[in-house]
């Protein structure tokens, strides 16, 4: 829900103000700084908190997102409490989104959710150590590379990084009862919605016309005695548009659309590629829509925005997943795709609301929906007909229309018809020749796997340096 900065044991006093204008987007509702002797932070603001920034015993703290201490959300003040009465260790113990930082003015401790929710990256050098919610605020410096804060981890001038929390895998529990389970999903979910309500603003749903952002379009209409919002953008006779529009008929909601062309497509994308921070393919395809759903719903004057995201992870959704008939080997894939959500799904649609000064809620990652997916039986997942999320339209097979509920996935890039026209653009744009070149040159920093890669890794360089491509998840590399 904002932008943070650090500095620690830097001599240049107006790094953290400069690195904040980079990253201005994330928080127009004002900036708040702390100085101390060794480290200076800097926030700015989303929505600023009846407490401001706060100063205890000497200290300041800046946070982007929502920790949860026993499934309760805290505030800044209480964030800070908490540290000063447990010490460090007290990380163990939050869920929920969060990255955030402490400091007494002499040291820092920084720490970032184990799903990696929020982002955050570190540069380290000679002339101190630089933190920022984005990578764009730390191109300027010098002297070290940049690097993303790994996921789980926290940070102190003492210990460096240090593991505090490893992302689960799955633990399938093969005594649960499925009329059960399914109602415990169904009240997980609910709650999880009706949390992501608590804010006081205008509330909207990406809407794709797909099982998960139809489910939780379909909770909202309940828990809710309003009009709903849903939003979703395509190009024109996509099928994201036609079931979007059919979930939006049938649950009654006040339902936008943004249907775009190739010609804004290309212009956009050295826009969506800046603020995205990713030359990945497959990344890159679904963040267009993303960009532009997401300035409908900033021209409509949401705030919050309601998204599936972490749905296919949890309950076994993407089309791969089928081939693991193996239990164990199964549930293996599932933990790797949870734990590259930081840079891949969850990247994408932090990078592209962020970017329209949207906060993002995905009610699938409310930690007791997360620990209950994590605890089913793969063949409630993945049924022997081998429909993905079967136990997640189960559960909510009286909500929705059949034909939206049972339709197999799209991918997100697929679904807005953005995928084939963008493979055909840049098969026009480079050569055989150029690629096959690029690709045996020395100074080459990675093996290019396709035109796409390399043309979208060109545009990246003109905004950040080639060390960061490390930073970058490649989805689509075996």
């Amino acid at each position: 829900m904002s932008g943070i900065a650090a500095v620690f044991e830097e001599t240049e006093r107006n790094s953290v103000k400069h690195m904040l204008e980079k990253i201005r987007h994330r928080g127009l509702e004002g900036e708040d700084f702390y100085h101390g002797s060794k480290v200076r932070l800097g926030e700015v603001n989303f929505r600023r908190e009846h407490t401001g920034n706060i100063f205890q015993q000497g200290y300041g703290i800046v946070l982007d997102g929502r920790p949860l201490w026993e499934n309760r959300a805290l505030n800044k003040k209480e964030l800070l409490d908490l540290y000063l009465e447990q010490g460090p260790g007290f990380v163990r113990r939050l869920e929920g989104k969060f990255a955030f930082i402490i400091s007494n003015g002499e040291d820092i401790l920084a720490a970032r959710d184990v799903f990696g929710i929020k982002p955050l990256y570190l540069l380290e050098s000679p002339d101190g150590v630089f933190m920022a919610s984005e990578m764009k605020a730390l191109v300027d410096l010098e002297g070290g590379d940049i690097k993303a804060f790994p996921p789980g981890y926290c940070y102190t001038g003492k210990e460096s990084l240090q593991l505090f929390k490893e992302i689960p895998g799955p633990a399938p529990r093969y005594d649960l009862k499925l009329e059960e389970t399914r109602a415990h999903l169904r009240n997980a979910m609910y709650e999880a919605v009706e949390k992501a309500l608590n804010t006081g603003l205008k509330t909207g749903v990406f809407l794709s016309g797909g099982v998960d952002s139809s489910i939780v379009a379909s909770i909202l209409k309940h828990v809710k005695n309003e009009i709903i919002y849903t939003y979703v953008a395509g190009l024109e006779g996509s099928p994201d548009l036609e079931n979007a529009r059919k979930v939006a008929e049938y649950l009654g909601t006040e339902h936008s659309e943004y249907v775009y062309n190739s010609r804004q497509m290309w212009e956009l994308l050295p826009e969506v590629i800046y603020y995205l921070e990713s030359f990945d393919v497959e990344l890159i395809h679904s963040s267009i829509a993303n960009y532009f759903v997401s300035r409908l719903a900033q021209a409509d004057g949401v705030k919050i925005i309601l998204s599936g995201e972490g749905a296919d992870e949890l309950f076994g959704g993407y089309h791969h997943l089928k081939e693991y008939k193996n239990h164990d080997s199964f549930d293996a894939r599932l933990r790797e795709l949870l734990k590259g959500m930081h840079s891949g799904g969850f990247q994408r649609v932090d990078r592209m609301s962020r970017a329209l000064s949207l906060d993002v809620e995905m009610p699938f990652m409310y930690p007791p929906v997360v620990n209950l997916a994590l605890q089913l039986p793969p063949h409630w997942k993945i049924t022997g007909e081998e429909m993905g999320k079967w136990i997640l339209r189960s559960a909510f097979d009286e909500d929705i229309p059949g034909e939206i509920l049972w339709r197999r996935k799209a991918q997100f890039g697929v679904g807005s018809g953005t995928e084939k026209l963008m493979h055909d653009f840049v098969e026009e744009e480079i050569s055989d020749e150029e690629f096959i070149r690029v690709n045996r040159e020395e100074e080459a920093p990675i093996n290019f796997k396709s035109k796409e890669e390399y043309y979208y890794y060109k545009i990246f360089r003109r905004f950040y340096p080639a060390s960061a491509a490390l930073t970058v998840n490649r989805w689509l590399v075996t």
